[in-house]
């Protein structure tokens, strides 16, 4: 149930991450990485993030944002300017070693649950701040199915994503069809 906001590009990462954070029943934000610093801090604290995930050191800065329990920063030799829980995408990995498997397998049993919050997509904000959209898994998966059956999806089909994974486009019928 933990908020976790998800301020990334495209990459094998973030996919990665979508998925390991349904497992675990977090409710994932991902966020547009080309937003701006007001736009982005607007967006953690109307969701009541509790942890960012954040592939860019100008955005996980804590002396910038709302107060997050933790920040972890996938640059290199990131540095913690106020003694907040921060880790680089090192130290993140390495802290996986001291999770037992039961633990893990316990926490997923219970997040199956249909009806389960699993995602605040926020809009564009074209009339004004953006909203947060909260997606059930339900909802979501729902829409994929609908989307992989029109399009006739098989086996061994691939998809060229261009936008944002961030966005509900290329997320819900984009890359949870291809599942």
């Amino acid at each position: 149930g933990d908020h976790v906001a998800l301020h990334m590009h495209n990459c094998p990462e973030y996919v990665f991450l979508c998925f390991a954070l349904s497992m675990l029943g977090a409710v994932k934000i991902p966020l547009n990485p080309k937003c701006g610093l007001t736009e982005f801090c607007h967006c953690l604290e109307d969701s009541d993030a509790d942890y960012l995930i954040s592939n860019s050191r100008r955005f996980a800065d804590p002396r910038l944002l709302p107060p997050l329990n933790t920040i972890i920063c996938s640059e290199k030799n990131y540095d913690d300017p106020v003694n907040t829980t921060v880790y680089t995408w090192d130290d993140f990995h390495k802290l996986s070693s001291v999770v037992e498997e039961d633990i893990v397998e316990r926490v997923a049993a219970v997040c199956d649950n249909p009806n389960r919050m699993c995602d605040i997509i926020f809009t564009s904000g074209s009339s004004t701040r953006p909203k947060g959209v909260m997606e059930t898994n339900d909802s979501l998966l729902r829409n994929a199915y609908g989307t992989a059956r029109t399009r006739c999806y098989e086996f061994g089909h691939r998809a060229y994503i261009t936008t944002p994974l961030c966005h509900v486009m290329a997320y819900v019928t984009g890359l949870l069809p291809l599942l």
